[in-house]
């Protein structure tokens, strides 16, 4: 479920749709992220998969931290 509270953060979740739609090109289907919601200060994504738990286990975070820094999201 996305929960958009205004005008910027539906503009956000297209953005993160589209994040996660390019992330799961490259990573399905080792890992699978689904946005699960969306809301003023928190974006909630699953990651699922048989991705490894111990050998750059942060790497897949990082990815899609990329991703959406390339579709021009920043952090606070």
């Amino acid at each position: 479920m996305i929960f958009l509270t205004d005008s910027s953060n539906s503009k956000l979740g297209k953005i993160i749709a589209e994040a996660v739609e390019e992330y799961n090109q490259f990573r399905a289907p080792e890992v699978i992220a689904k946005l699960l919601s969306i809301t003023k200060d928190l974006i909630e994504i699953r990651f699922s998969g048989t991705f490894c738990l111990t050998c750059g286990f942060y790497d897949y975070f990082d990815d899609f931290k990329f991703i959406l820094e390339d579709l021009g999201v920043k952090q606070r």
